[in-house]
């Protein structure tokens, strides 16, 4: 099994500077699973810290807030890392990943990749780095996401207003015209 985890991981770009024998190390310390499409890989709250590496397939990552409102983060294809976070910190998932295919990933539990770093692993750094880089990327993006909405705060709140209503069906529609008393939502513009 490990040389097939070697021959997949040698066609990701992630990995192109990676050595045969560090493929070989990293082939040792994930497991590949398989999932049907519609399966859950991870559920918010879980405790199991482990990080996964999409090889076919993608998942969408969704969160859920307050009294049940789902908040969708997106989807990740082939060559994409999830769950990176828990790896790192050791705290509960920050979302729920679930499959919108039939998908492989390989899947690294943070014993495994403890055990990299106390043998002093070349390898156990430069994937470190490699979650470390990605984490970066999406930190930019966040910023820049944050950057615009604080540049424009009457059209963010318009638009969180306009999400609102979509989601929940109080501001408008057929929701805003019964009159069963107080309104859940009051907004003067």
């Amino acid at each position: 099994m490990a040389h097939d985890v070697v021959s997949v991981l040698k066609r990701i770009s992630a990995f192109k500077d990676f050595t045969d024998m560090e493929l070989e190390i990293l082939a040792s310390v994930f497991r590949a699973r398989q999932f049907k499409e519609g399966e859950t890989l991870c559920t918010q709250g879980d405790a199991y810290a482990s990080f996964f590496l999409v090889i076919n397939g993608e998942i969408a990552s969704y969160r859920i807030v307050g009294e049940g409102t789902r908040i969708d983060f997106g989807t990740a294809g082939a060559g994409s890392i999830l769950g990176q976070k828990s790896l790192i910190d050791g705290k509960r998932r920050s979302a729920t990943m679930e499959t919108t295919m039939q998908t492989v990933v390989l899947e690294c539990n943070r014993n495994d990749f403890d055990r990299l770093f106390k043998a002093n692993s070349k390898f156990a750094y430069k994937m470190l780095d490699f979650i470390v880089t990605d984490l970066s990327k999406r930190l930019r993006s966040s910023d820049k996401v944050l950057e615009s909405m604080l540049s424009d705060p009457g059209r963010t709140l318009s638009s969180v207003l306009d999400a609102l209503s979509e989601a929940s069906g109080l501001l408008g529609g057929a929701a805003a015209e019964q009159d069963d008393g107080p309104k859940a939502w009051h907004v003067d513009i």
